[in-house]
């Protein structure tokens, strides 16, 4: 007899696993399901027979075929508001590193800052084909679909985007400690006078500016002066913000970005205008992306604790998936950043 062919991985089927393996479809279906009762009687000889001819074959289970059954399909849905932001790609990177070492699979969606789209993402990632989803990032205006999403009591949960409503489970770094590490650390270098460079209404954002001022109130006085700096939350935006900080009549001696994207604009910016860093003027950021390190001089900032925060949202995750409550004071949770001092930050410039 000759050599069975193969078919293309697209066009397989349990039917095809069960030839291979001379056993039943109900047979296959019991050793490659989720129901562990089922597979109870069924014998090691006959389990490692159709998984090895599932493995021959390259077939996978269907996971919108099994959600119809009413069974889990093992995917987890991540919405994220910009997948080309440096710092979402990573924490992307370590949330499906750690699904997959759950035994899941991961289904990206791109939600463009939309919070409708944000809405039409969760809609087709929802509970049919996957088990639960979390969002990754806030949206501008997004109550609404936050709602909506809530009240069909999907298992959703949410990352780095500032404070929730509608009590969807929320783990954040806390912003608060990450800014006051570092204004306390650049006042041990000796300086007096700041500008924030202020990234818009991302939640994340919106805390960091927020204690900002409410920090440089208790210095009010001591301190030459402290400003805000609008701008579009990118490298561009930081770049533009430093040209604007240089025809200031008052220099400062301190900027500190809103995240390391717009950090990395500064630090272009200076070198572009002749300003030295961090002699003339330190810069910081805040996330710790990967190329926060390597950047000239390498960027002090503060570092959010990835594996920590995805970890804790996967917990929480399968919680609501097992339909287990996420306690009270879960809800909304702060993991505690590290700063990281690089050769961005100096003492202050004497005059």
């Amino acid at each position: 007899m000759g050599k069975q062919k193969r078919k293309s991985p697209g066009k397989i089927t349990s039917k095809d696993v069960a030839e291979l393996a001379g056993v039943s479809q109900s047979t296959v279906s019991r050793v490659l399901g989720s129901n562990e009762d089922a597979k109870g009687f069924i014998s090691d000889e006959t389990t490692k027979r159709v998984k090895q001819a599932a493995k021959e074959l390259g077939y996978s289970p269907n996971p919108i075929a099994r959600a119809l059954r009413g069974q889990p399909t093992n995917l987890i849905g991540l919405v994220v508001r910009e997948i080309a932001d440096p710092f979402f790609a990573e924490l992307i990177e370590v949330l499906s590193i750690q699904i997959r070492n759950l035994g899941l699979n991961a289904v990206l969606g791109h939600a463009h800052s939309d919070p409708s789209q944000a809405l039409k993402m969760a809609h087709v990632l929802d509970s049919r084909q996957c088990d639960g989803v979390i969002f990754i990032g806030d949206f501008r205006d997004d109550e609404k679909a936050i709602k909506s999403i809530m009240m069909e009591n999907r298992p959703v949960v949410a990352l780095c985007r500032g404070r929730s409503l509608y009590t969807l489970p929320t783990i954040n770094v806390n912003n608060s400690i990450g800014i006051k590490m570092l204004i306390d650390h650049l006042i041990s270098l000796g300086h007096t006078s700041f500008v924030f460079i202020d990234g818009g209404w991302f939640g994340d954002i919106h805390e960091r500016r927020s204690f900002f001022l409410s920090e440089m109130a208790k210095y009010e006085g001591e301190f030459e002066y402290s400003w805000l700096q609008a701008s579009d939350n990118s490298a561009k935006g930081g770049y533009q913000a430093m040209h604007e900080v240089s025809k200031m009549s008052q220099k400062p001696t301190a900027v500190m970005a809103s995240d390391d994207g717009m950090a990395i604009g500064l630090l272009k910016a200076a070198s572009d205008l002749g300003i030295y860093v961090p002699e003339d003027i330190s810069v910081t950021g805040f996330d710790d992306i990967g190329s926060a390190a390597f950047t000239i001089p390498g960027l002090t900032t503060v570092k959010q604790p990835l594996e920590e925060m995805s970890k804790l949202a996967l917990d929480h995750l399968l919680k609501l998936i097992n339909m287990e409550a996420v306690p009270v004071h879960l809800e909304f949770t702060q993991i505690t950043p590290k700063l990281i001092i690089r050769g961005s930050t100096g003492p202050r410039k004497e005059n």
